[in-house]
This record gives structure tokens, C-alpha cells and sequence, in this order.
């Protein structure tokens, strides 16, 4: 599919920096990530500056079964790049292995579609990661939300709280819309009202920052009208505003 020796893969930041973006892998991003078909072209040379990096600078594995090509490098790296094309010198230097599993991952009597261990690994459902591209707007994508738990940890631990760009919003209004957000969410459930995002957000701050990114990119209007300031808060850290594009 392109002319990448992945046996020199992962590369250092520098040497992924130096390879040219493979035609190739265009084709895939175009027949197979919505997002990048409506990018124009200085917002596409970021995604594909921050995709390309990512790709080359991590190490994929996966269970038996499951094949490591490029096309599946390729879409979560597009979930990668999604997050961070606006964000000034975010990599997501501090991971470092992508696993793709079978199946669901047990957790007592759930399954779970995927993991961040700290800041240097996650682990995706294979199936969820296909999932996420075919239906890209019903509010669900895993390789979003485990790679949101990324920047989340790798700041200061998983409280919901990303390292924030200077001169936006400080860390303790961050807080306090996610605190009550999170309020509003729960006394929504305990009284039979939807409350706009999937219950699991209702969790912590921490899985209400990484199910409020899903919805923020695949159901933005939505989070929007429900959830103005939590809404507004993304649009600041991330620098886009899909809604306005929707």
C-alpha cells in the first residue's frame, strides 16, 4: 500500500518528521475517515503532519487474528490526528504501545471496548475501532475516547483535566464546568431525564471529558444545545468547532 519499511518502525519524532506522506495512505483517509475528505488544505497538512507522526512513532500490536497493516495503523491514527491537529505541539509524546484486541475486554460482568494504561499504552476492540468509521455519528468512537484518557493522564493523572493551551481557559474553570456538568448529568439519570450524553459520562470527570470529545466530534450540535459550556470549554481546547461546520 505505500513505501513505509515498518521494521524500522517505531522511529524517533525526528526521523518520522523527515518522511514524506505516502499517497497511498490518502487513498485510505479518503475512502475511509469522513472528517478528512471536508478538511481543507492547511487543516489537512496538520492532520496529516500529526497522523503521520503518530503512526511512525508507536508500537502497534495486536491479538492472533487480527493483522497490523497500514490500514489499520492508518485509522487510529486518524483519531489521533483529529484530536491534536490544533493543539500547538501535541504528539502524544508519552504513548508509546497501541494494542488491538478481539472482541470486548472483561471487566467483572461488562465488557469494555478499550483501555488507557496511564499515559504510554492503550488497548482497542477491534470491532469498536471499525465501528467508529462506518458509523461516524452516533456518538461512539473508542479510539477518541481511550486517546482522550491520553491526554488526560499525561498531564496530571486521570482527573479529567488535559495540559491547557496558554491563554485559554484556566484549570480551575476547567474544573468547575466539568464538576458541574457532571452534577447536571447525574441529576438528569437519577430522575429519569436524558441528559444528552451517554450515562457512562456520569461516571467522573474523567469519562465525562472522554464521552463529551466522542459526541463533540461525531454529534456536535447535540452536545451543543444540550450542554453549552462543556460544549464552548472543547471548542477552546481543541480549537475547533464542528458544530458550526455540521
Amino acid at each position: 500500500m505505500g513505501m513505509i519499511d515498518w521494521k524500522r518502525c517505531p522511529m524517533s519524532a525526528r526521523e518520522a518528521r523527515a518522511v514524506a506522506m505516502p499517497e497511498a495512505w490518502r487513498d485510505v483517509l479518503r475512502a475511509e475517515v469522513p472528517v478528512y475528505r471536508h478538511l481543507g488544505p492547511e487543516a489537512r497538512a496538520r492532520f496529516e503532519d500529526r497522523l503521520r507522526d503518530f503512526v511512525l512513532t508507536k508500537t502497534f500490536s495486536a491479538d492472533a487474528g487480527i493483522l497490523v497493516d497500514e490500514r489499520l495503523r492508518l485509522l487510529i491514527g486518524a483519531g489521533a490526528a483529529l484530536l491534536s491537529m490544533n493543539i500547538s505541539g501535541e504528539t502524544f509524546a508519552r504513548l508509546r504501545y497501541v494494542h488491538v484486541y478481539e472482541g470486548t475486554i472483561r471487566d467483572g460482568r461488562h465488557g469494555i471496548l478499550g483501555t488507557a494504561s496511564g499515559a504510554d499504552k492503550v488497548a482497542i476492540s477491534h470491532q469498536a475501532l471499525c465501528h467508529a468509521f462506518q458509523v461516524p455519528d452516533d456518538g461512539h468512537h473508542v479510539t477518541l475516547h481511550e486517546l482522550t484518557h491520553v491526554l488526560d493522564a499525561q498531564w496530571s493523572g486521570f482527573d479529567g483535566v488535559p495540559r491547557l493551551p496558554p491563554g485559554s481557559t484556566s484549570t480551575q474553570r476547567w474544573k468547575e464546568v466539568l464538576e458541574r456538568e457532571l452534577a447536571r448529568l447525574r441529576e438528569a439519570l437519577a430522575n429519569g431525564a436524558s441528559p444528552g450524553l451517554p450515562a457512562y459520562a456520569a461516571t467522573d470527570t474523567t469519562e465525562l471529558f472522554a464521552v463529551a470529545t466522542e459526541s463533540f466530534f461525531e454529534r456536535p450540535v447535540a452536545l451543543r444545545d444540550a450542554h453549552p459550556d462543556l460544549y464552548a470549554l472543547l471548542v477552546e481546547y481543541y480549537l475547533q468547532d464542528p458544530a458550526r461546520a455540521a
